[in-house]
């Protein structure tokens, strides 16, 4: 019973680290790619948000304070690329990124 929770749990390190090196990345990389697309996807969801609310006809109150925190995050996040335009230059393919794993391995 042992074994095969252990194999399982290693196969599915196995499967993480061929995804990692079908990226190209580390998982500290892989983190921070989330972290940055989770900041562009909550800048757009705030322009679409204070777009909607500009131009509703009936705009729900909002507090002087929320719309200093809003107007704050916006600013902060304003500097990021768009979502689309995000790409890993590292990344050559994967049989590419296999060879270039095990060819540094081999040294």
């Amino acid at each position: 019973m042992f074994t095969s929770i252990m194999s399982f749990v290693l196969y599915i390190f196995l499967l993480y680290h061929l995804y990692l090196i079908k990226n190209n990345t580390t998982t500290q990389e892989t983190f921070r790619w989330g972290d940055l697309t989770h900041n562009i996807k909550k800048r757009d969801y705030l322009k679409k948000r204070n777009r909607s609310r500009n131009n509703s006809k009936y705009p729900k109150p909002i507090s002087k304070s929320q719309r200093k925190k809003e107007n704050e995050m916006m600013e902060s996040l304003r500097h990021l690329p768009k979502l689309e335009d995000l790409d890993n230059i590292y990344n050559n393919g994967f049989i590419s990124n296999l060879k270039e794993v095990f060819s540094v391995a081999m040294e």
